[in-house]
């Protein structure tokens, strides 16, 4: 599977969390914050969301091809997304079957 979506959709958190860590630094210094830089929230937080959606449908899609020997389409991997998306239940109900798929 290529990787170039799921570096894309890493990064953009990555670049996310580093701009809202320099631009809170400006605001608390009180140089920063002006209208058209509080109109920017709104899509970077979309582009956010729309990161961390297909970096965790990537890993979904890539754990069921690896199980099924077979290209899936989102409708094979939507179990294993949610279990993504719902981490602290879904990481006990995963974490066996890819300790499986490592141990063959």
């Amino acid at each position: 599977m290529p990787t170039r979506w799921l570096k894309l959709g890493l990064a953009v958190p990555t670049l996310y969390l580093l701009l809202t860590m320099a631009v809170l630094n400006m605001a608390v210094q009180g140089n920063l914050f002006t209208p058209p830089l509080a109109g920017l929230v709104v899509p970077v937080h979309l582009l956010l969301m729309a990161g961390i959606f297909s970096s965790r449908y990537w890993v979904a899609k890539a754990l069921k091809t690896v199980e099924l020997q077979r290209p899936v389409t989102f409708t094979d991997c939507l179990g294993e997304f949610f279990l993504l998306w719902f981490s602290s239940i879904g990481i006990r109900v995963l974490q066996p079957r890819i300790n499986r798929l490592f141990a063959t």
